[in-house]
């Protein structure tokens, strides 16, 4: 199955998640996965109208999930059923981008995507500029999360 995951990963949560680890664990995880559930449709709602389409079944495989156990988030396109979602975000031959060459691929998003250099797809990066619009959201997103257990427990 070709498929694409983006991960979303905040800075310093896992460093805040375990110092206040102590004080109620299960509230500060709940809060902490309800973030992550929040950003990351944040994500996916972003990323779907930049998703290229003919049948629509590319945009309708872009989904989030995540993983309570390690407080992991992912943006993921593609499935068995649509095995192209990995071509339609690197390019392929001659447009081809290293999926593994993060500069390059945050040059193009923040530039915007150049046009096609001769055969193949071009690149369209649809996931990762759907990560890139919704940064600042994201962050907001967290931010209110860690505030609200901060209200709860009366620190504030």
């Amino acid at each position: 199955m070709a498929r694409i995951k983006i991960s979303i990963k905040i800075k310093g949560a896992k460093r805040v998640a375990n110092k206040l680890s102590n004080i109620l664990p299960s509230r500060l995880n709940s809060k902490i996965i309800a973030g992550l559930v929040e950003s990351t449709q944040e994500v996916v709602t972003a990323a779907i109208p930049l998703t290229p389409f003919k049948t629509f079944d590319l945009r309708r495989s872009v989904r989030g999930e995540v993983n309570a156990r390690t407080l992991a988030a992912v943006v993921i396109a593609g499935s068995d059923d649509v095995p192209y979602a990995i071509y339609q975000e690197f390019g392929t031959f001659e447009n081809r981008i290293d999926k593994d060459d993060i500069n390059t691929i945050r040059a193009l998003v923040r530039l915007g995507i150049s046009a096609k250099r001769g055969k193949g797809i071009a690149p369209s990066l649809f996931l990762h500029r759907g990560v890139e619009k919704s940064r600042t959201r994201i962050v907001k997103i967290m931010e209110r999360k860690v505030n609200e257990l901060i209200q709860e427990l009366g620190l504030a």
